[in-house]
């Protein structure tokens, strides 16, 4: 990564930065419910942050054709949360139910990978439950409801979308995106702006752990309001795929990004030589899988000779070249072994556990830097990944049902019969994924 481009969070163009300004304005125009006509460029408040043409079409989409289901179900979940309603729903919180919203979403997701346009229907119910349900339960505690909910989507969609109801150009799908991110960055460093200007000016307590001369009870300066981090608002529940995703999209649009695609493809060269040269230097197994047991077992029997050598005499005291630093563990190790003993099945064991992780984490860097490689291609990485294993599912499916058809299982097929298997299902499939 080129580091001579420092990441700049406050570096956005001025579209996306008036988009942000101007969201409470769009968000008034755009709810004009009981205007008595349609807004015009003549209305001010519509006039200066939409095209007149968007206007008109945004007024239109605030008088829709009623859709009394929707009002119905809302209804439903209110009478199911009510106090007469049922006990079950009644005593459900945000986070009793949290793991439905996250089950159901990856099951509409299943049905729209299957095209399964019925399904699909279900699914989407089963998620809009979730999301009316959550409102319910946020609107019996005096929180928020369902209309707040579509209310601040609703703007944020205008907001983030300066080409479509400003006067921004985006002409591309990927131009959208990078002015998508623009937006966001432009929101996040104006909350952290409001939160710092809100934070200013209060007094420390009596102790004076906020300012010199506080413990006198006059109060000191108050420390500032930590500003959130660009990556705080991604979830570190998200899948690690999507996760490496969103972090990596944010810093990138913060300016800390590689100047060229060759430059990505260096660095995944680069990772996968540190990885392999963590894999040698680990213990491992006698089936090749990293595994620290081995170096304590190791370990444990040197100990022994060395006490049979000590009572004899024949051997020499361990010194600071045996199993510990001749490892080459790197430097995840090597903080480890600061405070571990020299030799021995103790510092073995240390020692070995920092090679195992150590391995871990460079194999996770390959994957990073990959995801890296995805972004810049324009490839969303979860998705690719979930059809190759939908892809490797289907064929394996296949090979199934050949082995089936000769009366055999795959587990009892010989390596070559299996790679047979394996080359004619790639085949059988490959008609079914380009046809997809």
């Amino acid at each position: 990564m080129d580091n001579s481009v420092s990441p700049n969070p406050g570096a956005v163009d001025g579209d996306a930065a008036a988009a942000v300004t101007n969201t409470a304005t769009a968000a008034a125009a755009v709810s004009m419910a009981d205007a008595a006509a349609a807004p015009t460029v003549a209305d001010p408040a519509l006039a200066s942050v939409v095209r007149p043409d968007v206007a008109s079409a945004l007024y239109r989409a605030s008088h829709p054709v009623d859709h009394p289901a929707f009002d119905q179900f809302v209804a439903t979940i209110a009478a199911l949360r009510a106090p007469d309603g049922c006990p079950w729903d009644r005593e459900q919180t945000y986070e009793s139910i949290a793991h439905n919203m996250i089950e159901e979403a990856y099951e509409a997701v299943d049905a729209i990978e299957a095209r399964d346009v019925a399904h699909l229907r279900e699914e989407l119910g089963d998620v809009l439950l979730q999301v009316v349900l959550h409102s319910q339960i946020a609107a019996d505690a005096g929180e928020f409801d369902i209309d707040d909910v579509c209310a601040d989507v609703n703007a944020k969609m205008v907001r983030r979308h300066p080409h479509v109801f400003g006067e921004t150009s985006a002409e591309s799908a990927s131009e959208v995106l990078d002015l998508w991110d623009k937006v966001k960055l432009a929101e996040r460093n104006a909350t952290g702006a409001a939160e710092a200007a809100g934070g200013a000016g209060d007094t420390g307590d009596a102790n004076g752990a906020d300012g010199a001369g506080a413990a006198d009870g006059s109060g000191g300066e108050a420390a500032p309001p930590r500003r959130a981090g660009l990556l705080d608002g991604v979830p570190t529940s998200f899948p690690a795929l999507m996760q490496a995703q969103k972090v990596s999209r944010k810093a990138a649009a913060a300016g800390f990004e590689w100047d060229t695609l060759d430059e990505v493809w260096e660095k995944v060269r680069e990772e996968i030589g540190e990885l392999q040269e963590a894999y040698a230097a680990a213990p491992k197994a006698a089936n090749g899988k990293v595994d620290a047991s081995a170096a304590l077992a190791s370990a444990s029997g040197a100990r022994a000779t060395a006490e049979v050598g000590e009572r004899d005499g024949s051997a020499s005291a361990p010194t600071d070249s045996g199993l510990v630093d001749d490892s080459g563990f790197g430097s995840a190790a090597s903080v480890a072994l600061t405070s571990a003993p020299a030799f021995g099945p103790a510092a073995a064991s240390g020692s070995a556990a920092a090679a195992v992780a150590a391995v871990e984490l460079e194999f996770g860097d390959v994957l990073f830097s990959l995801v890296n490689v995805a972004r810049r291609m324009g490839v969303d990485a979860e998705s690719a990944l979930r059809a190759t294993c939908a892809k490797f599912r289907s064929r394996w499916a296949a090979m199934e049902a050949a082995a089936a058809a000769q009366g055999r299982r795959i587990e009892d097929l010989s390596a070559d019969e299996q790679e047979s298997l394996w080359e004619a299902a790639k085949q059988s499939c490959q008609d079914a994924f380009v046809r997809r």
